[in-house]
């Protein structure tokens, strides 16, 4: 998988998507996880996304959420420096889908 990702950076490939056949997350795939962090955050994993028994769930979910990544991304980057540049003091946090809340960094 990290040869993969490393071929998709340098073709510059914004978003890397991977659906494994389990939900289960094993030793592997957690080291895997780690490893693609560092080299290219822009990977999404199927497993960490929905960890559900079923592939299209896993599958269609996977691919949603790296089409709208990099969207999201930019929009958080030109909002954030719009706050700055207005000398925005406060914490910026945004509503994340299981009800909790992320910062800028997280998100």
């Amino acid at each position: 998988m990290l040869k993969a990702i490393k071929k998709a950076k340098r073709l510059g490939v914004e978003v890397c998507g991977f659906v494994f056949c389990t939900h289960i997350l094993t030793q592997e795939m957690k080291k895997s996880r780690r490893n693609h962090k560092e080299e290219y955050p822009n990977v999404v994993l199927s497993s960490h996304i929905l960890r559900s028994v079923d592939e299209w769930d896993r599958l269609s979910t996977a691919m949603i959420a790296g089409s709208v990544k990099p969207v999201v991304a930019r929009f958080i980057e030109n909002l954030d420096e719009e706050l700055k540049s207005n000398r925005f003091k406060g914490t910026s946090l945004f509503t994340t889908c299981i009800g909790g809340v992320a910062s800028l960094n997280y998100v």
